[in-house]
């Protein structure tokens, strides 16, 4: 199609401008404006048009982080009561005879029974009784004939009666009343109040038998792979060190000692700059290497030892061979040492020397 400028958006057909053209079947369409060189009325095409122009659609894309959990939804409302389930089969019936019940409260007496037959039978007569008391007598009548009779005394008081015969067929018993209903159960005494809190035992338990080990759980979904972060800042040299020093012609002859070394941090060289002054003849070559001479950082060849020229680390530089001591370790406990091999040098006054090194601890 050529290098066109694409203005998609999706409409309904009810949504056209006067401009667009008249409505086809589909809910949605895509309407497109295309810009270029031959054509720039709108037209219209279906999802599908554009599907197949496009190839069926790119790859899709790698999953994205999964979000955070939303917070928890609030709780539901709680269910309506479910149907009473149907009543179970009946057990079978205990064979132990279960507590005796509380003594239910005695009922009302009941009434007493009819009255039985009259006897017929006359008991027998009971004993007289005690003879009252004699009355008082009364006044004397008057002594000139015969007095008048005195008034009778008071009648004594009529004696007990006597005990009753022997019954000779008290009528029967009436029949003993119904029970009368049981008593309500009276209302259950209050709770009485809490005791004391007894004082804690000082004495702990045995520890209880470790529970078993539980199934593993299913191993969760393996969560999408977070976009890398940004790179960070890069970090400090850690100890890194950088020392100037100089030696004279007598010392580089004699040879010198120039970083010293350290039994518990061995010496790694990164970098060295040396500059002569005066030009320099008579040896064969400049060596930096460990004391021992075992391992070597670098040799310069004495062509190269010219006045106020900088020498670097180069490589594949005639006169300048960087030795195995070029960042790595020299021997351990020996520090960084400057000799020369061939003849005594002649002709230059001094040699100085800026050197950065590193200690890894």
């Amino acid at each position: 199609m050529g290098n066109k400028e694409y203005d998609l958006t999706f409409k309904k057909t009810s949504e056209f401008s006067a401009g667009g053209t008249a409505a086809v079947a589909g809910d949605k369409l895509i309407l497109m404006k295309i810009t270029g060189a031959n054509i720039n009325a709108p037209v219209t095409r279906t999802v599908q048009d554009i599907l197949d122009l496009g190839g069926g659609g790119g790859a899709t894309g790698a999953t994205g982080a999964t979000g955070a959990t939303g917070g928890t939804g609030a709780t539901g409302a709680t269910g309506g009561t479910g149907a009473t389930g149907p009543t179970g089969a009946q057990g079978t019936a205990s064979t132990v005879t279960g507590p005796t019940g509380p003594t239910g409260f005695t009922g009302p007496t009941g009434s007493t029974g009819a009255q039985g037959t009259a006897s017929t039978v006359t008991g027998p007569t009971g004993a007289t009784g005690a003879t009252g008391a004699t009355g008082d007598t009364g006044p004397s009548g008057p002594s000139d004939g015969t007095g008048a009779t005195g008034a009778t005394g008071a009648t004594g008081s009529t004696g007990t009666t006597g005990p009753s015969g022997p019954s000779d067929g008290t009528g029967a018993t009436g029949a003993t009343g119904n029970q009368g209903n049981q008593g309500d159960t009276g209302v259950t005494g209050a709770t009485g109040p809490t005791g004391a809190q007894g004082t804690a035992s000082t004495v702990t338990g045995p520890t209880g038998a470790t529970g078993a080990t539980g199934p593993t759980g299913v191993t969760g979904v393996t969560g999408a792979t977070g976009a890398t972060g940004a790179t960070g800042p890069t970090g400090g040299e850690g100890n890194t060190f950088t020392t100037a020093v100089e030696c004279s012609l007598a010392q580089l002859n004699a040879g010198l000692v120039l970083i010293a070394g350290d039994p518990d941090d061995p010496l790694i060289i990164t970098n060295w700059n040396i500059v002569c002054d005066g030009n320099f003849s008579g040896l064969t070559t400049l060596e930096l290497a460990d004391e021992s001479g075992t391992v070597n950082v670098c040799s310069i060849a004495q062509s190269r030892l010219d006045n106020a020229v900088v020498i670097v680390p180069e490589v594949d530089v005639p006169g300048i061979q960087l030795g195995a001591g070029m960042v790595t370790v020299l021997t351990a406990t020996e520090g960084l040492k400057i000799t020369k091999t061939g003849a005594a040098a002649t002709g230059g006054t001094k040699i100085s020397l800026a050197i950065t090194y590193f200690r890894p601890s």
